[in-house]
């Protein structure tokens, strides 16, 4: 591309503006520039995906975190109750961190698919779908931060006992754990299966955003970022 300090001095304006331009001035071959483009962005789409992918699976060591911090919180309970609870009292949290552990994962994979997946109406529909997964995963991820020993009170012989806010926290946990794992099957199918729900325009490719070619700027009317030699340019008078 040459040096940026010649752009205007030679065509008058940005090089980077106009295609038209850097093939006037043999800074490059026809189609050249809409290739360099298109990876870019093929790059950058890469490179979100990739990060968002990472970042679920870092969430998953994190939530094996708090799901042995709730474990501990657990024992200790049984420990200083004298028996008055066993572990099916608290299955329904084992329950909790075995669907967030497994959920984390699932959504992390389906960054990849997103990657590679085709159709503008079906990509949609998967953004959809994937932001619905992440609020979910979310609510249910919630549960594992609480300190269930704030639910304890001590007795006169100095055992433990649970409040009644503790079944009240139960029930709901319990209800928000099955609404999730139940929207977690129906979306999971539908992903595997190619969202057979979502029909495509026949004999056409649609593509998003995030695929196509922007090409060149034809005119920096505002301040713009050359996308090629990452040059701030300010906005013509």
């Amino acid at each position: 591309m040459g040096d940026y300090r010649n752009h205007s001095k030679e065509t008058g304006i940005g090089l980077c503006n106009n295609y038209a331009d850097l093939t006037k001035v043999n800074r490059a071959k026809k189609g050249e520039l809409k290739e360099k483009v298109r990876l870019d962005m093929r790059l950058r789409k890469f490179a979100h995906y990739a990060t968002r992918f990472k970042e679920h699976l870092k969430s998953v060591d994190l939530d094996k975190k708090r799901g042995e911090q709730l474990v501990s919180q657990i024992d200790f309970i049984l420990a200083k109750s004298g028996n008055k609870y066993t572990l099916a009292d608290f299955s329904f949290l084992n329950d909790v961190i075995e669907l967030v552990l497994k959920a984390r994962r699932a959504v992390a994979n389906t960054y990849s698919m997103r990657f590679f997946m085709k159709g503008k109406r079906k990509k949609s529909f998967f953004d959809f779908m994937q932001g619905e997964l992440e609020l979910s995963l979310e609510s249910l991820s919630r549960l594992l931060i609480k300190d269930i020993t704030e639910f304890i009170e001590m007795g006169p012989d100095k055992s433990i006992s649970l409040k009644e806010e503790f079944f009240k926290f139960k029930t709901d946990a319990a209800q928000i754990r099955s609404a999730v794992d139940t929207h977690f099957i129906k979306v999971l199918g539908s992903i595997k299966n190619d969202f057979p729900e979502v029909k495509e325009e026949e004999g056409k490719e649609e593509l998003d955003s995030s695929d196509e070619d922007s090409g060149p700027v034809t005119s920096a009317k505002v301040e713009w970022t050359c996308y090629i030699c990452t040059t701030n340019n300010k906005k013509n008078d």
